[in-house]
């Protein structure tokens, strides 16, 4: 049976871009979290999605009610889009072990699309893996036989992404997330194939999410981790040559403040 060395690097959290509230249909106080600067319509986001990211262009590798998952890329960046349907909250939660954490989201790529983890070469992309660690961040395979563990979470991304809330005119908020990832940074061109897998989380609605169609059996329950996922369920994408693109449509996390306590994860 396959050991997993390192829990799911979790944790993100929704930080106020204005200190104004938005109002549900019901009327009561929206809750906090990152809102776009304008108002988007269900339908428009669901066309052409946000944050300048090319939908119509786009790959849609997973689409459900609970989540779609879109990939895009050019010669430079790899664009990934998911949209968390049904997470509306960006209040932050506790761990079993008490430990503070918020919204979170990981994108685990298989670069030699190998179906198994590769030392030194597979990654983990992360939008604000804890709260005091806002935006994109990643970490590098470290495991072996089959086991996952990777370095300590580095910052020193030439990408940026962010979890953002869109506010609709009906009231409704809808999670988005964004991870540009550039191509140099994970030694991949046009023409290569990679895998991959999205997990998200949300403490406020408590939901768990990935677009691979992992359903958890017991002991795992809801609460698994994006290395549960079997890498053989990841999504194959192929590198194709895109079109021009601006990377400062995309938000930047890094930008926002941190919130919470400082909680570096456990390693095991």
């Amino acid at each position: 049976m396959k050991t997993l060395s390192l829990p799911a690097l979790v944790c993100a959290l929704g930080l106020l871009l204005s200190a104004q509230f938005s109002l549900r249909a019901d009327n009561a106080p929206a809750p906090t979290g990152h809102i776009a600067e304008v108002q988007l319509a269900e339908a428009e986001l669901s066309k052409n999605g946000v944050f300048g990211f090319p939908q119509e262009q786009a790959q849609i590798l997973c689409d459900t009610p609970e989540l779609r998952l879109s990939m895009w890329n050019n010669s430079e960046y790899l664009y990934a889009q998911a949209i968390f349907w049904n997470d509306n909250d960006a209040e932050l939660g506790q761990l079993r072990d008490g430990r503070v954490t918020g919204d979170r989201a990981n994108l685990v790529l298989d670069l030699d699309a190998d179906e198994q983890l590769t030392k030194d070469v597979d990654r983990i992309y992360m939008l604000s893996p804890w709260p005091n660690f806002p935006g994109l961040r990643y970490s590098i395979a470290k495991g072996q036989d089959g086991k996952w563990a990777t370095n300590p979470i580095l910052s020193d991304t030439k990408g940026r992404g962010a979890i953002r809330y869109v506010l609709t005119p009906e009231g409704r908020r809808i999670r988005v997330d964004s991870f540009l990832i550039p191509l140099r940074e994970i030694n991949r061109k046009i023409g290569d194939k990679i895998r991959l897998v999205y997990y998200g989380n949300s403490p406020h609605p408590d939901l768990t999410v990935n677009s691979a169609g992992f359903q958890p059996q017991p002991p795992l329950g809801a609460h698994y981790a994006d290395y549960n996922i079997p890498m053989a369920s990841y999504h194959d994408y192929f590198l194709a040559k895109g079109g021009t693109f601006s990377m400062s449509s995309v938000p930047d996390g890094h930008h926002d403040a941190p919130s919470g306590p400082p909680a570096p994860p456990r390693r095991r």
